[in-house]
């Protein structure tokens, strides 16, 4: 996801100002379309690929496709049973794709040209990608595991990073929490075993990836983490997620919450800057409303998230006391609201959030940590709508810290936001802990960098 990089690229560039190479690898199923549509509309024309290589050269970094599995054949025509049931179809194609994928990773060509072509001292995998490490890891190449969200191991104390539980001390909430997890190991234990045998046996992959290169399976992979449930390598661990802002968990060994501080500014766009300032009255309060880098696009999610925005337009349209700027997807369709009044400013460009929270009283968001992130730097109380991924485990810690409210998206309704972004503005308590959240970051930052503890995991030379 785009906002993943931009967690990345402040330490990267860290990296990058003491000296180091700093090259961002992509696979072939990170070869996908997620730039922002001022950087897409620039190469329209251009392949998925090559366009992320733009943007990650325009960061300043280098960039190289590690090309595991090429474009699958057509094949033969979809039968009968996949033209009524499209999930199988997908299945069969997902398996042809994994095959070529584990082929490349048995044959190991493709990471030797990398190795010879990049000579890593060190190499940084997002955890779920750990399967791509194996042959690193057997040439003795160091490698760490980087997590942009929380982590959501079994016995940590501490619900998961989707779950919307808000913990306290008290017995019940410590059921609860147990009682999720056994909801979540038996399901997730049934969509595994389902997905195993449509499309591949995870395990099998590592331990045939494995084998081929002479590492222990056994040593390798840490059970424990999902209850066996999920392969997991037993690497050094950067969740680059302020400890302050976790719920309480048990600690681990090789596991490390850092601070990587803000993502850098995009690149200017081309056309000037975008953000609408005439618009915005020096004198009037100002609510900054957006769900990330995309608007959700599947599932019921989208669903709802475009209900949920046009609740909120509605509601403040009738609020002269109030300006919403509202920062949409480039699919939203904005029709309903071409007569929308002057007090409500929606954006559709990919424009730049911290430069709009510093203006915000309150920010409405779906809980993206980046988001949270950034409404905490600037001290900007929130409005949390969790829709799905780690969203409602960020609002549970938004509500468990004191620094804002959250909102189920099948309740929101526009009279209650309204009325809760004037409670919000009138309490001093939600700027007091934000100001206290963000003095804890500050304070951890300054103890060590992500880029200060990746600079001593590498090698001595």
């Amino acid at each position: 996801m785009l906002s993943h990089l931009f967690q990345t690229f402040r330490f990267a560039n860290d990296l990058k100002s003491r000296g180091h190479n700093v090259t961002y690898v992509f696979n072939d199923d990170q070869m996908i379309d997620f730039v922002p549509t001022a950087i897409r509309e620039q190469a329209v024309s251009v392949p998925p690929g090559l366009r992320m290589k733009q943007f990650v050269e325009s960061h300043g970094f280098h960039f190289y496709h590690l090309r595991l599995a090429g474009d699958l054949p057509d094949g033969e025509s979809p039968s009968l049973l996949e033209r009524l049931i499209p999930m199988i179809e997908w299945g069969r194609r997902m398996r042809m794709k994994t095959r070529e994928v584990n082929k490349s990773l048995i044959d190991g060509s493709a990471h030797r040209s990398l190795v010879q072509t990049l000579a890593p001292d060190l190499v940084v995998i997002e955890w779920p990608l750990g399967y791509y490490a194996l042959p690193f890891l057997a040439w003795k190449i160091p490698v760490v595991m980087i997590s942009p969200t929380w982590p959501s191991d079994y016995g940590d104390g501490a619900p998961l990073t989707h779950s919307h539980l808000v913990p306290t001390s008290s017995r019940l909430n410590r059921y609860r929490c147990h009682l999720e997890w056994a909801r979540f190991r038996a399901g997730f234990g049934a969509l595994r075993m389902l997905y195993a045998s449509l499309v591949e046996n995870e395990f099998k992959n590592y331990r045939s990836v494995a084998e081929r290169y002479g590492l222990s399976f056994p040593d390798l992979i840490d059970n424990e983490r999902y209850a066996g449930l999920m392969a997991r390598l037993r690497l050094p661990e950067i969740c680059l997620c302020p400890s302050a802002f976790d719920l309480p968990r048990k600690p681990r060994p090789n596991r490390y919450f850092l601070d990587s501080g803000l993502g850098l500014e995009p690149p200017e766009e081309p056309d000037g800057d975008k953000l609408p300032w005439r618009r915005l009255k020096a004198d009037t309060t100002t609510v900054y409303c957006a769900f990330g880098t995309r608007v959700p696009e599947h599932g019921p999610c989208k669903a709802l998230a475009r209900k949920a925005l046009k609740t909120i337009i509605e509601a403040f349209s009738a609020q002269s006391r109030f300006q919403l700027v509202l920062c949409v997807g480039a699919n939203f369709d904005l029709t309903p609201f071409a007569s929308a009044p002057d007090n409500i400013v929606i954006i559709k460009e990919w424009v730049s959030q911290i430069k709009l929270l510093r203006r915000a009283a309150v920010h409405i968001t779906h809980g993206g940590f980046s988001s949270v992130r950034e409404s905490i730097e600037c001290q900007v109380p929130m409005i949390v709508i969790p829709f799905d991924s780690d969203q409602p485990g960020n609002a549970a810690r938004v509500v468990y810290h004191g620094l804002g409210v959250r909102v189920f998206p099948r309740k929101v309704v526009g009279a209650k936001i309204v009325e809760l972004v004037k409670q919000i503005e009138a309490s001093p308590t939600y700027k007091e802990n934000l100001r206290r959240m963000k003095l804890e970051f500050d304070r951890q930052r300054a103890r060590q960098s992500a880029a200060d503890l990746i600079e001593s995991l590498l090698p001595t030379k």
